[in-house]
């Protein structure tokens, strides 16, 4: 089983590749 802090961390990491790409989306359909 996970330890607790790992669980966070990959959920964080999870939430923080997400907004990324978000981000680069909304850059890329400002540029078109």
């Amino acid at each position: 089983m996970l330890r607790r802090n790992e669980i966070t961390k990959i959920t964080t990491t999870f939430i923080v590749e997400k907004h990324i790409i978000l981000t680069q989306k909304r850059k890329e359909a400002l540029l078109c």
